[in-house]
């Protein structure tokens, strides 16, 4: 012991610590990052899922665009349902490949390397199921757009002059193959509510549909609003 009474460094001993995390502290901030780790995912999911979101609507901007162009170039005809002026009314190409055999939108090389109009632009990121020639994008069958063909010449697709409300009228948007299935996708839609249990409006995004109007527009719309009788917001019929 020095002379002051007072023990040296050396003497002191540290003290074990006589408190620590209980129980209960340790499950209530193992349940806090829990909670925090839930928030954060939810949150980023709706972040991507916006992002997708944007992305169909400016793709949808750029088809309903090329589809325009084509009208403006064909005395405001727009482009058929389908081609089957082939022999026998056989089937040349639906669309999205008249749009880009006339150039108004590239095709895109899929993952397969083959050039398809079902990949970029031609491609909502929520449709997974790829196709060729669509994904995921369709216009309006057998009103907007019809099928051409040799033996039926007088069966045409619609003139822009035609359609008495392009603000409210469905050019080209989300369509799947099978109500259910929102992953699908298909080229065409039925103008007729009625009849969609396939080739449907789908309500990909937040429960609602993207589509770009006749005017050029587009809008994201539930299936209840796509069906209101005083909007007519469908199909030009």
């Amino acid at each position: 012991m020095n002379p002051t009474n007072r023990p040296s460094l050396s003497e002191i001993k540290p003290r074990a610590s006589t408190k620590g995390f209980t129980l209960v502290e340790l499950l209530v901030v193992i349940t806090i990052i829990v909670v925090l780790a839930a928030l954060t995912t939810v949150g980023i999911a709706k972040i991507r899922s916006a992002a997708r979101g944007a992305t169909c609507t400016s793709n949808l901007r750029q088809i309903g665009a090329a589809m325009l162009s084509y009208a403006s170039d064909n005395n405001s005809q727009l482009p058929p349902l389908e081609d089957r002026t082939g022999a026998g009314d056989s089937l040349l190409g639906i669309w999205p490949k008249i749009i880009a055999d006339g150039g108004y939108l590239p095709r895109v090389t899929n993952s397969k390397g083959i050039l398809s109009c079902g990949a970029g632009a031609w491609a909502c990121s929520d449709c997974t199921v790829v196709q060729t020639n669509y994904q995921g994008y369709g216009v309006a069958e057998g009103t907007v757009m019809k099928v051409k063909k040799s033996s039926e010449p007088d069966a045409k697709a619609s003139t822009l002059l035609q359609i008495p409300n392009p603000e409210r009228t469905w050019l080209v948007g989300d369509v799947a193959n099978q109500a259910p299935d929102l992953k699908t996708g298909w080229y065409a839609t039925w103008a007729n509510p009625s009849r969609w249990g396939a080739r449907t409006p789908a309500a990909r995004h937040s429960k609602k549909v993207n589509v770009c109007m006749v005017d050029g527009h587009v809008e994201s719309l539930t299936l209840k609003e796509l069906q209101a009788p005083d909007k007519n917001y469908t199909m030009y019929k």
